[in-house]
């Protein structure tokens, strides 16, 4: 029976091929041909996907070919996440921003990609100072008079020094700004801007620092500025509706709850969701993906004369929705920024609408398997992300542990109507169709799981979050359709939008009154210090061993013993 948990094995096996190559292997540097590299990947995936045919193909019997394909792929697997972390590393490497540190430092230049960078920087002074033309790629972030973002430089100029004065250096690399400024709207994602600066190396990062005066923000040229510019002006045109039509607090919200971006959050606000425990509600993540698919489905359901039933009688109108609904999930996931969360969600939702279409059965599990994979595949750094682990953690206590707990409240029910009320058994009492009894269980069951990560990573825990959730949910369910449509208006006519989305101050206005309960009830909210990580092996161990205890003899001996 091990062999329909393989998915499990895959996930196991490149995280720990992964993990081993980033552990020990990270900080060595290897001359490898980054197109070897990417044929290896590219070979080991697809040996191993056969492997899963093989794996299908067969019945659960002990076949010999059958347990050769399991320990294969999952060796496969194995190579696959250390290639995969190993083309990080080499593009760590040759980071230009890397070299020129390094060689600045030592003087000497050995291995570079660039015999141009080296002779620059090693006629330059001490004192090197860069000028660069780029593009700031995500959301800035002002913390005590200082603005951070990553910053895209196209173009790097040299200066400091008369030799090589005017020389440009064609880069497309990313390094980490710190602006000393007062001002948190001095920029915006997506701007093109130019500056100069120097380089400082802070806890094995480049981190690039400049000030407010040198930041000159300059006109898109390329192709790609374009496309980002377009990106920007979208941003820009649903900001404006929030602060349009609502006050500066609940429109800061609402660009996070839409728009990923919470730099503009209230000091209060922010506080309110941590300490509430339903922050993880700002984190698009699947609960506003499958919200946003159920609206535009529906809507397109409409538009198109199609119900959900006819689906069987007309394939080309399944084929024309799943089509639009992956474009929404592309043009959503590039208007807010990659994030682990909404890949995760966006893969899945895609995966599912896909096997519908097609008539085929899906298995969350392995979905979410595969999903687990895509995304390190796609971003590996997204390994020490917190919020890659809070998702794919939340996901995974969803889709394995949410049956065990709705057996057990169906048992604990059951005894307690049964004389009653005559039940004969459990599923009768049909409690799974209860709106508030699955947010009380997913609430339990992911706060359950995650406890630990959130313990590590923060050193406290609210308690009060199981009784918030069941309040709030909906509530943000109602939050979202709002902002949905008015969003969607606006594209098209601000004035409407910005009418509608005054709707939304009721929801905001309830939901903030929700969350300042834990002032009421601060003892809801624990510190944990000194939380481990072998606290967090050991809890993980015991949380396993008794859902797996529960799952085979208690809740089994009951069904046969009903």
């Amino acid at each position: 029976m091990i062999y329909k948990y393989y998915h499990i094995f895959w996930v196991l096996s490149f995280t720990c091929g992964l993990f081993i190559y980033r552990k020990y292997f990270f900080l060595k540097k290897f001359d490898i041909d980054i197109n070897i590299l990417f044929f290896l990947l590219l070979s080991f995936l697809i040996i191993s996907f056969l492997s899963l045919y093989i794996i299908k193909k067969f019945d659960y019997k002990g076949n010999i070919l059958l347990k050769t394909a399991l320990i294969l792929s999952a060796l496969i697997f194995f190579l696959a996440g250390s290639a995969r972390y190993c083309l990080y590393a080499c593009a760590e490497n040759s980071n230009i921003f890397n070299l020129i540190y390094t060689i600045n430092e030592n003087r000497s230049a050995q291995n570079l990609k660039s015999m141009d960078v080296s002779e620059i920087v090693n006629a330059a002074p001490c004192d090197l100072k860069l000028s660069m033309e780029g593009r700031v790629v995500n959301y800035p972030e002002f913390y005590r008079g200082e603005l951070f973002f990553l910053f895209e430089a196209e173009n790097i100029m040299f200066s400091g020094y008369t030799d090589s004065c005017g020389e440009k250096i064609n880069a497309n690399d990313l390094v980490l700004v710190k602006v000393k400024t007062k001002s948190r709207q001095l920029l915006k994602r997506d701007e093109v801007i130019k500056f100069d600066g120097h380089i400082k190396k802070n806890n094995n990062s480049m981190l690039f620092i400049t000030e407010e005066a040198r930041i000159e923000k300059i006109e898109p040229v390329g192709l790609k500025d374009r496309i980002f510019f377009i990106r920007g002006k979208f941003y820009t045109c649903l900001s404006n509706i929030f602060y349009c039509g609502l006050n500066s607090s609940f429109a800061g919200l609402c660009r996070a709850v839409v728009l990923g971006d919470t730099s503009n959050l209230s000091k209060n606000i922010k506080q309110n969701f941590i300490k509430s425990g339903v922050y993880h509600l700002l984190a698009i993540s699947g609960l506003h993906v499958s919200f946003f698919v159920f609206i535009i489905s529906s809507v397109l359901n409409f538009l198109i004369g199609c119900r959900v039933k006819d689906y069987n009688k007309s394939n080309f109108t399944k084929f024309v929705l799943f089509i639009l609904i992956l474009m929404f999930l592309f043009f959503y996931n590039f208007l807010v920024g990659c994030r682990a969360s909404i890949i995760r969600s966006s893969f899945m939702s895609g995966t599912v609408i896909l096997a519908v279409t097609v008539q085929r059965e899906h298995n969350r599990k392995t979905i979410l398997s595969q999903g687990f994979i895509f995304t390190l595949l796609l971003s590996p750094e997204m390994f020490s992300s917190a919020g890659f682990w809070l998702s794919f953690g939340a996901a995974a206590a969803i889709i394995y542990t949410n049956n065990i707990y709705y057996k057990l409240s169906e048992i604990l029910y059951f005894h307690c109507k049964r004389r009653k009320y005559h039940v004969l058994n459990p599923e009768s009492l049909k409690i799974r169709n209860n709106y508030f009894v699955k947010i009380i269980i997913t609430t339990f069951s992911v706060n359950i799981f995650i406890f630990p990560v959130i313990a590590f990573l923060f050193k406290e825990f609210s308690f009060l979050s199981f009784i918030t959730n069941i309040f709030v949910i909906p509530l943000f369910y109602v939050l979202l359709a709002i902002l949905i449509f008015s969003s969607a208006a606006g594209l098209f006519w601000p004035p409407m939008a910005i009418f509608l989305i005054k709707s939304a101050n009721i929801p905001f206005y309830l939901i903030l009154k929700i969350t300042d309960i834990w002032k009421i009830l601060d003892f809801g909210v624990i510190r944990i210090q000194n939380f481990s990580a072998a606290a967090v092996t050991v809890y993980y161990s015991i949380l396993l061993a008794v859902l797996f205890l529960l799952s085979k003899f208690f809740i089994s001996r009951y069904k046969s013993n009903g």
